[in-house]
């Protein structure tokens, strides 16, 4: 039983300690933040390996690209001009019916930090978010 409740406290700190964890994860961030990096380029990220999804921004279109290049999201950049490491995202076309997406969804990102060709950010809609990492790779 003891093993058992060493197993819960385990599990616990694993589920709640990720969101401190991933809020400090470059060790020598970028200072100014490079929040710029994200206007133009092309992206990979942490959680999908590249065949699974890229991410290609030009002139304030952000195009997203997923199951192999057979589906995408076409979405709109607007930058904040108080913030510079926020930016809203609007959703312009969308490829695939069933990814709970829509054309005029709103999404808001804030650039939390850069490190080299690194970015790290949270990207919120309605009442969910979640913070990722991408790699500029052009």
């Amino acid at each position: 039983m003891s093993h058992l409740k060493s197993l819960c406290i385990v599990v616990l700190l694993l589920v709640f300690g990720k969101s401190t964890a991933q809020d400090q994860l470059f060790f020598d961030p970028d200072v100014p933040t490079k929040c710029a990096m994200i206007k133009e380029g092309t992206f990979v990220s942490n959680i999908y390996p590249s065949s699974e999804w890229t991410m290609t921004v030009h002139k304030e279109i952000q195009t997203e690209l997923y199951d192999n290049g057979k589906k995408f999201v076409k979405i709109i950049q607007h930058f904040n001009d108080a913030n510079p490491c926020q930016y809203e995202l609007v959703v312009l076309e969308d490829a695939d019916p069933d990814n709970g997406i829509s054309p005029g969804d709103h999404f808001v990102n804030t650039i939390i930090a850069t490190q080299g060709d690194l970015i790290q950010l949270k990207s919120e809609s309605k009442d969910k978010g979640v913070i990722l990492v991408l790699k500029k790779i052009k």
